[in-house]
């Protein structure tokens, strides 16, 4: 598995699906994440946010109607990442 081999500091996952009663969860990863809204019952998009647990990080709060998360991470210096999922009828990238 990458996590295990590679190690990444942050990983940023779109469409995962998560419905407000469901977590990600990753053995030496702390997860952030916006939940999936539902269509007629089915959840839709929802982003995250893994974080290696080593790393010095914190959320940040979004005041938004996007599916986003946000955290600051400090790898060598302080950074803000943010995963965002943009459905693709809604916002214009359907084919």
């Amino acid at each position: 598995m990458l996590l295990s081999h590679i190690h990444p500091s942050v990983i940023c996952l779109q469409e995962t699906f998560l419905k407000e009663n469901k977590i990600i969860a990753f053995k030496g990863y702390s997860s952030f994440h916006s939940f999936a809204s539902e269509i007629n019952g089915i959840p839709h998009g929802c982003s995250a946010i893994l974080v290696n647990s080593s790393v010095p990080h914190t959320q940040l709060t979004l005041h938004t109607c996007l599916q986003a998360v946000t955290i600051r991470v400090t790898c060598r210096k302080t950074i803000t990442v943010c995963s965002i999922y943009l459905h693709p009828e809604i916002y214009g990238f359907s084919h």
